[in-house]
């Protein structure tokens, strides 16, 4: 889970406490105004040229549903009273922030003298991980034997769920797999192989599924060493150049 994703996660999160708020209010609500210091998340918003990957692609599109990219402005870090949440404040002090409680003071002035949108936002980048590459690309990729479990990782940002998420596919194949030797021999299908794709996962079985991610990511972050590993033997392997993050 990247910056710019969780950050995305929680615009998704403004618009749903928006649709809240509107329908518990007794009054009548004319507009929203959605603030974000992240200039990743405007550019994304605004976006209408590129495609995103399906992680980006489905938060945006659930963003849009609930606001328009017109209702959502930036704020500096340093005004955004979201972070007295997350920098993590004693009970005392956050009971003393008035910012975390009243909101920022701009808010309280007229709209014209709002934070202002950086001159530098610009437009997406075609090297921006999230952007979809072109179609030589996905032709490369999909000849992957783990391609499904990429697919998966794209589409859920929980651990535990992606792990039953792989668990259910490899049960599934292994049931194909049956399936089809007992067809190639004319035997009948035991009603069991029915019954074990309705069972509840076992531990074993997510064990493995977690192996198989282990394996796919490092397929993935060590390509060039599995390459030279599985070709000649004595073939020196470059040094990988590492850094903290």
């Amino acid at each position: 889970m990247t910056i710019p994703r969780m950050e995305l996660s929680a615009a998704v999160l403004a618009t749903r406490l928006d649709r809240m708020i509107k329908q518990e209010l007794d009054m009548a609500v004319h507009s929203s105004t959605f603030w974000t210091d992240s200039t990743c998340v405007l550019r994304y918003i605004e976006n209408k040229d590129r495609r995103f990957q399906v992680f980006v692609a489905n938060r945006v599109s659930a963003i849009l549903d609930q606001s328009t990219a017109a209702q959502w402005r930036y704020i500096e870090t340093t005004l955004n009273r979201a972070d007295e949440a997350s920098t993590g404040m004693t009970v005392d002090e956050l009971l003393m922030n008035e910012r975390w409680k009243q909101g920022p003071p701009f808010l309280k002035k007229a709209e014209h003298s709002w934070p202002k949108r950086p001159e530098n936002l610009g437009e997406m980048s075609d090297n921006d991980p999230e952007v979809k590459k072109g179609a030589e690309t996905f032709a490369n990729e999909a000849t992957h034997a783990y391609n499904y479990i990429g697919n998966a990782m794209e589409r859920t940002s929980s651990w535990s769920r992606l792990k039953k998420i792989i668990a259910w596919i490899l049960r599934y194949k292994s049931v194909l797999r049956r399936r089809s030797q007992h067809s190639n021999t004319n035997k009948p299908i035991k009603l069991q192989s029915y019954e074990s794709i309705i069972t509840p996962l076992s531990v074993s079985e997510v064990n493995v599924a977690e192996n198989e991610i282990i394996k796919y990511v490092q397929r993935q972050t060590f390509k060039d060493e599995l390459t030279s590993l599985s070709g000649v033997r004595k073939k020196t392997l470059k040094k990988r150049q590492t850094g903290t993050t």
